[in-house]
């Protein structure tokens, strides 16, 4: 999935797009994220965008810092939903 269509008018060198677009394929695989219309596709998109844009170009800590940024919301957790139903028996 290419992160072009988020850029939203901001132009970087055709590099750091390169290397934006390889984090967030990555990001996205990792997440299991298949869906551009998924929010969270936009947040992981946004972050990758705003890390680049304060000089970090490298696609394996682009990746890696914006899934480090992502909390998943409460609820979503599969051994969070178990325990709550545990805790209810």
């Amino acid at each position: 999935m290419p992160i072009t269509p988020y850029l939203k008018g901001k132009v970087f060198p055709p590099e750091e797009t390169r290397a934006m677009g390889i984090a967030f394929e990555q990001a996205c695989r990792s997440l299991g994220l298949v869906d551009k219309s998924d929010p969270l596709t936009e947040i992981i998109a946004a972050k990758i965008i705003e890390l680049a844009h304060r000089g970090e170009h490298d696609p394996e800590r682009l990746c890696a810092r914006a899934l480090s940024a992502y909390q998943p919301p409460v609820g979503r957790l599969h051994g969070e939903e178990r325990s709550k139903e545990s805790d209810r028996k």
